[in-house]
């Protein structure tokens, strides 16, 4: 199968394969990519949400008091590139994860991919401790 051929099927523009789904027919295969399409953007409303985070910690100046490693807008430049690099990174981790889950989903059996996930999780368990971190700190 070609590079074009197998690209078109992974993104869902091609035809669906004759041996694709697992049983139970095309019902089940619906269901899996919309729980896929869910999954998938609740994975990029936190990236959203942690690149806004970033920007209002910049903008707003919200961890460092007046002077200290400010930039000039007044708000603290490394943990708002931080954040807005995790956003970017944990976009494209959940872009990657559902392309290759809708693959999986076309496939003939069900596969899981652990890796992706746990990355993900591990990036948003991350921020989310530092966050915490912050809220005790400045509390």
């Amino acid at each position: 199968m070609s590079l074009g051929r197998r690209l078109a099927v992974a993104l869902g523009a091609g035809p669906v394969p004759r041996d694709a789904g697992r049983g139970a027919g095309e019902a089940v295969r619906t269901r899996d990519h919309l729980a896929n399409t869910r999954t998938f953007l609740a994975w990029m409303r936190l990236a959203l949400t942690l690149v806004t985070a970033g920007f209002s910690v910049d903008k707003l100046g919200l961890l460092l008091p007046e002077g200290r490693g400010q930039s000039a807008s007044g708000g603290d430049l490394g943990a708002a590139l931080g954040l807005v690099l995790a956003g970017g990174i944990l976009a494209n981790l959940a872009l990657t994860r559902f392309l290759l889950q809708r693959r999986v989903i076309e496939g003939p059996a069900l596969r899981t991919r652990v890796l992706l996930d746990v990355t993900l999780m591990a990036i948003a368990g991350t921020v989310g401790t530092l966050v915490v971190l912050f809220l005790l700190r400045t509390g």
